[in-house]
């Protein structure tokens, strides 16, 4: 003899509650499953486009120090060409090229600059009449 009752109801709504729980535990793992590929394809895409970047700015960089290099040279021929340009020699063979006819300056054609850091008084001569300066400067 069984010694324990059966009962039918109780059985049954344990087969459907077992059943609903598998069919919700499918949609979970699917679900879990959706996420995680979602989360790894969002990741390489990303690395991709990181990738992509990194290339087109290391060419910019390359055509950039290209750039800088060209410039840097050209910096130096002008700077050669400038200091051969205010070269003495050079400067004599232009007056001599020109046939300028230069000669010092007479004393009252100078004027001496004042530069006055301290603001202390500036004792200046009184100008001679007939002077005739191109620009006058003063500092006071």
């Amino acid at each position: 003899m069984n010694i324990q009752a059966i009962n039918l109801k109780s059985t049954r709504r344990r087969r459907q509650a077992t059943a609903k729980a598998t069919f919700a535990s499918k949609i979970y793992i699917v679900g879990g499953c959706l996420l995680i590929f979602g989360i790894v394809a969002f990741c390489l895409n990303y690395r991709t486009w990181l990738n992509k970047n990194i290339a087109r700015i290391d060419k910019e960089t390359t055509a950039y120090r290209k750039k800088i290099h060209e410039l840097n040279r050209e910096i130096e021929d002008l700077r050669i060409r400038k200091e051969s340009l205010s070269g003495w020699t050079h400067i004599q063979n232009r007056i001599t090229v020109l046939k300028l006819s230069l000669r010092l300056p007479h004393p009252v054609q100078t004027q001496r600059l004042v530069v006055n850091f301290d603001g202390a008084p500036v004792i200046t001569k009184p100008d001679v009449p007939g002077n005739k300066v191109a620009m006058a400067s003063y500092n006071q």
